[in-house]
């Protein structure tokens, strides 16, 4: 940490100074910039404690930068410490013309958590953004910026649901409504469970068509519609029942040389039965005399 860089009230603009005795105990207690959360790794920048700001508080330079441009778009007359709420409008002016090369001064992870916010912010209500704001995000938390996890599980979310949208449409978009939703849900973000659900509903119902036709496609739909009907989609429970069917089914054919399948047989086709699969009786019945047969 070889320099800090102070704001001059006299010139309007930040210049160089050395680290201070008072510099580093202050940075103890202050380790980390109260804009992006990130640690002083190799430069801090303070706000002089002298004018404007009493409370002799610490930021990255690029996080103050970003954070007087957004706030100055929006307010021309009020720009505050984000801590201690002080005015320092005079030096959100100096901020805003200020040109700065990033790179020196933060580490990549942090430059982009600083840039993927910036976007999920816009994304909210542009959704053409949320592409980028998950790429950020996402390079940001693979190279060890564990603060984007939640800022890309919303990402993540607002990604799954435009996929979602269109995906009850045209099932190319289901596997990118259901891994984007699935990873904003393990990551935290609640809200993702129903709509996870509904995708998994979307693409087990895929898989069931694809196994009237290609049992391969059987223990997929099983799978996928029972974990959609697990986490609340009642829609999924008359397909589980048909795709348990087709299971049973299956079962049953084996059941008839081999007596080893007929509890797989009767246990799934009763649970297809008591789904509501009516064609399963004739099949139930079949596998239960083949069980009493055994007996």
């Amino acid at each position: 940490m070889a320099a800090i860089q102070v704001f001059s009230p006299a010139t309007n603009s930040f210049v160089s100074g050395e680290v201070t005795p008072k510099d580093i105990e202050s940075l103890k207690k202050q380790p980390k910039c109260p804009i992006c959360l990130g640690a002083f790794k190799n430069k801090a920048y303070q706000i002089t404690k002298t004018n404007p700001c009493p409370k002799n508080h610490y930021f990255h330079l690029f996080c103050l930068q970003e954070y007087a441009k957004s706030t100055l778009e929006f307010n021309d007359k009020s720009f505050t410490c984000t801590v201690c709420k002080t005015d320092i409008l005079k030096m959100g002016n100096a901020l805003e013309v200020l040109s700065i090369n990033p790179s020196k001064d933060l580490d990549k992870a942090t430059q982009w958590l600083l840039l993927g916010k910036k976007q999920l912010k816009k994304a909210r209500t542009n959704p053409d953004l949320i592409t980028d704001a998950i790429n950020l995000l996402k390079m940001s938390l693979t190279v060890g910026c564990s603060e984007a996890k939640p800022f890309l599980a919303e990402a993540d979310f607002l990604g799954g649901k435009q996929c979602l949208e269109k995906a009850r449409t045209d099932p190319s978009w289901i596997e990118g409504a259901v891994t984007l939703l699935r990873r904003s849900f393990n990551a935290g973000y609640s809200n993702a469970k129903p709509l996870w659900a509904e995708a998994d509903f979307l693409d087990g119902k895929h898989c069931l068509e694809k196994a009237h036709t290609d049992p391969n496609w059987i223990d997929a739909a099983v799978h996928i519609l029972k974990r959609s009907l697990d986490a609340g989609y009642i829609k999924a429970k008359p397909l589980l029942a048909e795709a348990k069917f087709l299971d049973g089914k299956q079962c049953l054919e084996k059941a008839r040389t081999d007596p080893l399948w007929i509890e797989a047989a009767v246990d799934i086709l009763t649970y297809s039965f008591d789904g509501g699969y009516i064609e399963a009786k004739s099949f139930l019945t079949e596998a239960n005399l083949l069980k009493e047969k055994k007996s």
